[in-house]
């Protein structure tokens, strides 16, 4: 019951937060979309700028999960980066409307969580950045450009998907995975 009530809660901000902006949703007007109460509000999250990080939080932790499984497997540096970015891609299939809340209205997070979103994200970035400097040892990938304007352009270039990305467009996620993999491969292909 709790779980469903703190899933409803996140759900109804999602939809507020999208339509009218962190700013102009009321923990009030959350309450009334989820049929909750403030009670059952506050048992779940202390205030607004918790839900936000927490919709942040799940979709990070998803993420970061896929660098704790990537570092199981004994893979070369090519197939660790086709890992990653299939499944950082695919990420958007289930959590669009958190990137889309999270990029748009971050900036109204208190500097209390700000501190650990940056590092968990920078977990995830590192992870990326790792990948390319050993690809460019083994000489898999190019050393003409650098691993972190490399993986910061990986980063921004699927970041990014939140702005265009539409699930019932033209292109499938499993279309788009491709093309930008064939884009970032051929990128990084090395010229030695």
């Amino acid at each position: 019951m709790h779980e469903d009530l703190q899933s409803r809660l996140i759900q109804s901000a999602l939809i507020l937060f999208e339509e009218n902006g962190f700013k102009n949703t009321t923990v009030n007007s959350i309450v009334i979309h989820s049929g909750s109460s403030k009670g059952g509000f506050y048992h779940h999250f202390k205030s607004k700028d918790e839900l936000l990080y927490r919709i942040h939080e799940s979709f990070i932790n998803h993420v970061n999960r896929l660098v704790d499984e990537l570092e199981q497997k004994d893979l070369p540096p090519a197939e660790k980066l086709d890992y990653i970015l299939t499944h950082f891609i695919f990420v958007y299939d289930h959590y669009k409307a958190h990137i889309t809340v999270f990029n748009d209205e971050n900036k109204y997070l208190a500097d209390e969580y700000k501190t650990e979103i940056v590092a968990s994200r920078r977990k995830f970035k590192s992870a990326i950045e790792t990948i390319i400097i050993e690809g460019q040892a083994a000489d898999v990938f190019t050393k003409d450009i650098h691993p972190t304007v490399i993986t910061m352009s990986i980063l921004g270039m699927v970041n990014w998907m939140y702005t265009w990305y539409k699930p019932d467009g033209r292109k499938s996620l499993e279309d788009i995975a491709e093309e930008m993999k064939i884009f970032v491969f051929n990128a990084l292909r090395s010229h030695s």
